[in-house]
Protein backbone atom coordinates (compact mmCIF):
# COMPACT_ATOMS: atom_id res chain seq x y z
CA UNK A 1 0.00 0.00 0.00
CA UNK A 2 2.82 2.43 0.81
CA UNK A 3 4.53 1.75 -2.51
CA UNK A 4 1.25 2.42 -4.29
CA UNK A 5 0.88 5.77 -2.52
CA UNK A 6 4.36 6.78 -3.66
CA UNK A 7 3.66 5.73 -7.24
CA UNK A 8 0.39 7.67 -7.18
CA UNK A 9 2.16 10.83 -6.01
CA UNK A 10 0.79 11.06 -2.47
CA UNK A 11 2.80 12.67 0.31
CA UNK A 12 0.52 11.68 3.19
CA UNK A 13 -1.72 8.76 4.12
CA UNK A 14 -4.68 9.80 6.28
CA UNK A 15 -6.16 7.16 8.58
CA UNK A 16 -9.02 6.97 11.05
CA UNK A 17 -8.25 6.44 14.76
CA UNK A 18 -6.52 3.07 15.22
CA UNK A 19 -7.75 2.23 18.74
CA UNK A 20 -9.47 -1.04 19.74
CA UNK A 21 -13.06 -0.69 18.58
CA UNK A 22 -15.92 -1.49 20.93
CA UNK A 23 -19.56 -2.27 20.26
CA UNK A 24 -20.67 -0.73 16.99
CA UNK A 25 -17.13 -1.12 15.61
CA UNK A 26 -16.61 2.63 15.36
CA UNK A 27 -13.02 3.97 15.46
CA UNK A 28 -14.44 6.95 17.36
CA UNK A 29 -15.75 4.79 20.22
CA UNK A 30 -12.75 2.75 21.36
CA UNK A 31 -11.86 0.92 24.55
CA UNK A 32 -8.75 3.11 24.67
CA UNK A 33 -7.44 6.03 22.62
CA UNK A 34 -3.86 4.97 23.36
CA UNK A 35 -4.00 1.21 22.67
CA UNK A 36 -3.96 -0.18 19.14
CA UNK A 37 -6.65 -2.23 17.43
CA UNK A 38 -5.55 -5.89 17.55
CA UNK A 39 -7.60 -6.64 14.42
CA UNK A 40 -4.91 -4.79 12.45
CA UNK A 41 -2.26 -7.34 13.40
CA UNK A 42 -0.57 -9.12 10.50
CA UNK A 43 -0.22 -12.82 11.34
CA UNK A 44 2.41 -13.55 8.68
CA UNK A 45 5.46 -12.56 10.77
CA UNK A 46 4.11 -14.69 13.62
CA UNK A 47 3.72 -17.57 11.17
CA UNK A 48 7.41 -17.26 10.32
CA UNK A 49 8.22 -17.23 14.05
CA UNK A 50 6.30 -20.51 14.49
CA UNK A 51 3.71 -18.91 16.76
CA UNK A 52 0.93 -19.55 14.22
CA UNK A 53 0.24 -22.47 11.91
CA UNK A 54 -1.00 -22.18 8.32
CA UNK A 55 -4.10 -24.24 9.07
CA UNK A 56 -5.09 -21.76 11.81
CA UNK A 57 -5.13 -18.90 9.32
CA UNK A 58 -7.16 -20.69 6.64
CA UNK A 59 -10.59 -19.76 8.11
CA UNK A 60 -9.68 -16.06 7.80
CA UNK A 61 -9.39 -16.47 4.02
CA UNK A 62 -13.15 -17.01 3.80
CA UNK A 63 -13.87 -13.53 5.16
CA UNK A 64 -15.08 -11.01 2.54
CA UNK A 65 -12.34 -8.85 1.05
CA UNK A 66 -14.52 -5.91 -0.02
CA UNK A 67 -15.87 -5.11 3.46
CA UNK A 68 -15.34 -6.12 7.08
CA UNK A 69 -17.57 -8.76 8.66
CA UNK A 70 -16.82 -7.81 12.26
CA UNK A 71 -18.93 -10.55 13.85
CA UNK A 72 -17.13 -13.27 11.93
CA UNK A 73 -13.78 -11.60 12.55
CA UNK A 74 -14.40 -11.56 16.30
CA UNK A 75 -15.41 -15.21 16.26
CA UNK A 76 -12.22 -16.23 14.46
CA UNK A 77 -9.77 -13.77 15.97
CA UNK A 78 -9.98 -14.29 19.72
CA UNK A 79 -9.50 -18.08 19.91
CA UNK A 80 -6.42 -17.74 17.69
CA UNK A 81 -5.11 -14.75 19.65
CA UNK A 82 -5.40 -16.69 22.91
CA UNK A 83 -3.55 -19.68 21.45
CA UNK A 84 -0.74 -17.51 20.08
CA UNK A 85 -0.48 -15.59 23.35
CA UNK A 86 -0.01 -18.84 25.25
CA UNK A 87 2.80 -19.90 22.89
CA UNK A 88 4.48 -16.51 23.20
CA UNK A 89 4.26 -16.72 27.01
CA UNK A 90 6.40 -19.83 26.86
CA UNK A 91 9.08 -18.05 24.81
CA UNK A 92 8.81 -14.23 25.00
CA UNK A 93 12.19 -13.77 23.29
CA UNK A 94 10.94 -15.23 20.01
CA UNK A 95 9.82 -11.83 18.64
CA UNK A 96 12.44 -9.58 20.21
CA UNK A 97 14.46 -9.27 17.00
CA UNK A 98 11.32 -8.03 15.23
CA UNK A 99 9.52 -5.95 17.82
CA UNK A 100 12.03 -5.24 20.58
CA UNK A 101 12.39 -6.53 24.11
CA UNK A 102 9.14 -7.64 25.75
CA UNK A 103 9.98 -6.36 29.24
CA UNK A 104 11.20 -3.03 27.90
CA UNK A 105 7.91 -2.59 26.06
CA UNK A 106 5.90 -3.26 29.22
CA UNK A 107 8.01 -0.86 31.28
CA UNK A 108 7.83 1.91 28.68
CA UNK A 109 4.04 1.63 28.40
CA UNK A 110 3.14 0.72 31.97
CA UNK A 111 1.11 3.87 32.68
CA UNK A 112 -1.62 2.96 30.16
CA UNK A 113 -1.19 -0.73 29.37
CA UNK A 114 -1.80 -1.87 32.96
CA UNK A 115 -5.24 -0.22 33.32
CA UNK A 116 -6.15 -1.11 29.73
CA UNK A 117 -5.31 -4.81 30.11
CA UNK A 118 -7.06 -4.95 33.49
CA UNK A 119 -10.14 -3.31 32.01
CA UNK A 120 -10.27 -5.85 29.19
CA UNK A 121 -9.68 -8.77 31.55
CA UNK A 122 -12.43 -7.68 33.92
CA UNK A 123 -14.77 -6.98 31.02
CA UNK A 124 -14.28 -10.53 29.73
CA UNK A 125 -14.87 -11.93 33.22
CA UNK A 126 -18.16 -10.03 33.46
CA UNK A 127 -19.61 -11.28 30.14
CA UNK A 128 -18.63 -8.07 28.32
CA UNK A 129 -20.97 -5.95 30.42
CA UNK A 130 -20.10 -2.23 30.57
CA UNK A 131 -17.94 -1.38 33.56
CA UNK A 132 -20.66 0.44 35.50
CA UNK A 133 -22.57 -2.86 35.73
CA UNK A 134 -19.64 -4.70 37.31
CA UNK A 135 -19.56 -5.44 41.05
CA UNK A 136 -18.54 -2.35 42.99
CA UNK A 137 -15.04 -3.64 43.78
CA UNK A 138 -14.30 -4.03 40.06
CA UNK A 139 -16.10 -0.91 38.85
CA UNK A 140 -13.68 1.15 40.96
CA UNK A 141 -10.25 1.17 39.36
CA UNK A 142 -8.58 1.98 42.68
CA UNK A 143 -10.02 -1.17 44.21
CA UNK A 144 -9.74 -3.30 41.07
CA UNK A 145 -5.98 -2.82 40.88
CA UNK A 146 -5.67 -5.53 43.53
CA UNK A 147 -6.90 -7.99 40.90
CA UNK A 148 -3.71 -7.60 38.93
CA UNK A 149 -2.48 -10.46 41.12
CA UNK A 150 -5.64 -12.54 40.56
CA UNK A 151 -4.56 -15.78 38.91
CA UNK A 152 -7.99 -16.18 37.28
CA UNK A 153 -7.25 -13.06 35.22
CA UNK A 154 -3.58 -13.67 34.49
CA UNK A 155 -3.99 -15.24 31.04
CA UNK A 156 -6.32 -12.50 29.81
CA UNK A 157 -4.08 -9.76 31.22
CA UNK A 158 -1.13 -11.26 29.39
CA UNK A 159 -3.16 -11.67 26.20
CA UNK A 160 -4.01 -7.98 25.94
CA UNK A 161 -0.48 -6.88 26.77
CA UNK A 162 0.89 -9.27 24.15
CA UNK A 163 -1.48 -7.99 21.45
CA UNK A 164 -0.37 -4.41 22.14
CA UNK A 165 3.28 -5.48 21.94
CA UNK A 166 2.67 -6.96 18.49
CA UNK A 167 0.52 -4.05 17.29
CA UNK A 168 3.08 -1.40 18.24
CA UNK A 169 5.94 -3.53 16.99
CA UNK A 170 4.32 -3.86 13.59
CA UNK A 171 3.18 -0.23 13.49
CA UNK A 172 6.74 0.95 14.20
CA UNK A 173 7.98 -1.06 11.22
CA UNK A 174 5.18 0.35 9.06
CA UNK A 175 6.02 3.90 10.02
CA UNK A 176 9.73 3.30 9.47
CA UNK A 177 9.00 2.07 5.95
CA UNK A 178 6.73 5.06 5.31
CA UNK A 179 9.54 7.42 6.33
CA UNK A 180 11.95 5.65 4.00
CA UNK A 181 9.50 6.20 1.15
CA UNK A 182 8.78 9.80 2.09
CA UNK A 183 5.13 9.20 3.07
CA UNK A 184 3.79 10.92 6.18
CA UNK A 185 1.00 9.30 8.18
CA UNK A 186 -1.81 11.65 9.19
CA UNK A 187 -3.60 10.20 12.21
CA UNK A 188 -6.77 11.09 14.06
CA UNK A 189 -7.63 11.34 17.76
CA UNK A 190 -11.28 11.23 18.87
CA UNK A 191 -12.26 14.29 20.86
CA UNK A 192 -14.13 12.19 23.43
CA UNK A 193 -13.44 8.95 25.30
CA UNK A 194 -15.92 6.09 24.96
CA UNK A 195 -18.23 5.69 27.98
CA UNK A 196 -17.41 1.99 28.22
CA UNK A 197 -13.66 2.29 27.99
CA UNK A 198 -10.55 2.00 30.11
CA UNK A 199 -10.02 5.76 30.29
CA UNK A 200 -13.35 6.73 31.87
CA UNK A 201 -13.19 3.68 34.15
CA UNK A 202 -9.66 4.47 35.37
CA UNK A 203 -10.05 8.27 35.67
CA UNK A 204 -13.70 9.08 36.43
CA UNK A 205 -12.56 12.30 38.14
CA UNK A 206 -11.77 13.79 34.72
CA UNK A 207 -15.36 13.52 33.47
CA UNK A 208 -18.77 14.96 34.31
CA UNK A 209 -20.07 11.99 36.30
CA UNK A 210 -22.39 11.73 39.31
CA UNK A 211 -21.75 9.91 42.61
CA UNK A 212 -22.62 6.62 40.90
CA UNK A 213 -20.05 7.34 38.16
CA UNK A 214 -22.72 7.83 35.53
CA UNK A 215 -22.67 10.83 33.17
CA UNK A 216 -24.74 13.87 34.06
CA UNK A 217 -24.33 15.43 30.61
CA UNK A 218 -23.27 13.77 27.37
CA UNK A 219 -21.78 14.78 24.05
CA UNK A 220 -23.43 15.61 20.76
CA UNK A 221 -23.95 18.41 18.29
CA UNK A 222 -26.95 20.72 17.83
CA UNK A 223 -29.50 20.49 15.01
CA UNK A 224 -28.20 21.57 11.60
CA UNK A 225 -28.83 21.01 7.91
CA UNK A 226 -27.34 17.53 8.23
CA UNK A 227 -29.34 16.32 11.25
CA UNK A 228 -32.58 18.19 12.13
CA UNK A 229 -32.57 16.67 15.64
CA UNK A 230 -28.86 17.09 16.12
CA UNK A 231 -26.54 14.19 16.87
CA UNK A 232 -26.55 12.50 20.27
CA UNK A 233 -23.15 10.85 20.63
CA UNK A 234 -23.52 9.88 24.28
CA UNK A 235 -19.90 10.22 25.43
CA UNK A 236 -19.29 11.57 28.94
CA UNK A 237 -18.07 15.15 28.82
CA UNK A 238 -14.80 16.36 30.31
CA UNK A 239 -14.59 18.23 33.58
CA UNK A 240 -12.26 20.80 32.08
CA UNK A 241 -11.66 22.54 35.42
CA UNK A 242 -10.10 19.36 36.81
CA UNK A 243 -8.01 18.91 33.66
CA UNK A 244 -6.71 22.47 33.86
CA UNK A 245 -5.67 22.11 37.52
CA UNK A 246 -2.76 19.83 36.60
CA UNK A 247 -1.95 21.48 33.30
CA UNK A 248 -3.99 19.07 31.13
CA UNK A 249 -1.54 16.23 31.84
CA UNK A 250 -3.98 13.44 30.92
CA UNK A 251 -4.68 15.03 27.54
CA UNK A 252 -1.01 15.76 26.89
CA UNK A 253 -0.12 12.11 27.51
CA UNK A 254 -2.95 11.11 25.18
CA UNK A 255 -1.49 13.35 22.47
CA UNK A 256 2.03 12.08 23.16
CA UNK A 257 1.06 8.54 22.22
CA UNK A 258 -0.59 9.80 19.04
CA UNK A 259 2.60 11.65 18.09
CA UNK A 260 4.45 8.35 18.54
CA UNK A 261 2.11 6.75 16.01
CA UNK A 262 1.69 9.53 13.47
CA UNK A 263 3.60 12.34 11.79
CA UNK A 264 0.61 14.68 12.05
CA UNK A 265 -2.48 14.25 14.25
CA UNK A 266 -5.94 15.45 13.25
CA UNK A 267 -7.83 16.67 16.32
CA UNK A 268 -11.39 15.47 15.94
CA UNK A 269 -14.16 18.02 16.68
CA UNK A 270 -11.71 20.86 17.31
CA UNK A 271 -14.53 23.35 17.82
CA UNK A 272 -15.35 21.69 21.19
CA UNK A 273 -12.17 23.19 22.64
CA UNK A 274 -13.87 26.58 22.24
CA UNK A 275 -17.34 25.51 23.34
CA UNK A 276 -19.18 22.20 23.16
CA UNK A 277 -22.76 20.98 22.98
CA UNK A 278 -23.83 19.53 26.34
CA UNK A 279 -26.94 17.33 26.40
CA UNK A 280 -28.68 16.25 29.63
CA UNK A 281 -28.63 12.50 30.24
CA UNK A 282 -31.93 10.87 29.31
CA UNK A 283 -32.64 12.89 26.19
CA UNK A 284 -33.47 10.87 23.08
CA UNK A 285 -31.90 13.41 20.73
CA UNK A 286 -29.62 16.42 20.96
CA UNK A 287 -32.13 19.26 20.57
CA UNK A 288 -32.33 20.17 24.27
CA UNK A 289 -28.60 20.60 24.73
CA UNK A 290 -26.78 23.86 25.38
CA UNK A 291 -23.37 25.34 24.74
CA UNK A 292 -20.76 25.05 27.48
CA UNK A 293 -17.33 26.64 27.62
CA UNK A 294 -14.31 24.59 26.55
CA UNK A 295 -10.73 25.12 27.78
CA UNK A 296 -9.84 27.46 24.94
CA UNK A 297 -6.32 28.72 24.33
CA UNK A 298 -5.06 27.51 27.74
CA UNK A 299 -5.16 23.95 26.43
CA UNK A 300 -3.16 24.77 23.31
CA UNK A 301 -0.64 26.83 25.26
CA UNK A 302 0.04 23.71 27.34
CA UNK A 303 0.20 21.60 24.17
CA UNK A 304 2.73 23.96 22.57
CA UNK A 305 5.04 23.69 25.59
CA UNK A 306 4.96 19.89 25.31
CA UNK A 307 5.02 19.77 21.49
CA UNK A 308 6.81 22.89 20.19
CA UNK A 309 6.37 21.84 16.56
CA UNK A 310 2.60 21.45 17.09
CA UNK A 311 2.11 18.54 14.63
CA UNK A 312 -1.66 18.88 14.72
CA UNK A 313 -4.52 19.70 12.35
CA UNK A 314 -7.93 21.00 13.37
CA UNK A 315 -11.04 19.32 12.00
CA UNK A 316 -13.22 22.06 10.51
CA UNK A 317 -16.62 20.34 10.71
CA UNK A 318 -19.45 21.53 12.92
CA UNK A 319 -21.07 24.90 13.53
CA UNK A 320 -18.02 27.13 13.24
CA UNK A 321 -18.37 30.51 14.90
CA UNK A 322 -16.12 33.55 14.96
CA UNK A 323 -14.76 32.37 18.33
CA UNK A 324 -13.84 28.95 16.96
CA UNK A 325 -11.99 30.50 14.03
CA UNK A 326 -10.15 32.88 16.35
CA UNK A 327 -9.07 29.96 18.53
CA UNK A 328 -7.78 28.06 15.49
CA UNK A 329 -5.73 31.05 14.36
CA UNK A 330 -4.47 31.83 17.85
CA UNK A 331 -3.47 28.24 18.53
CA UNK A 332 -1.59 28.05 15.26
Amino acid sequence: ALEFLVEAGFSHWQVCPVGPTGFGDSPYQTFSSVAGNPYFIDWEPLLEADLVEERELEPFLSLPAENTDYNSLRTLFWPLAKAVSTRFHENPEVLSALYGDWDEFLNANHSWIMPYALFQALKASHRDDPWWKWPSADSSFLEARERLEDRSLSKTLFLHQFLQYVFFGQWNLLRKRAKELGVGILGDIPIYAAPDGAEVWARPDLFQLDENKRPTQVSGVPPDYFAPKGQLWGNPLYDWKVHQEDGFQWWLERLAYQVRLFDVVRIDHFRAFHDYWSVPVGETDARRGQWAQGPGIAFFDAARKRFPEMPFLAEDLGLLTKGVRQLRRKSG
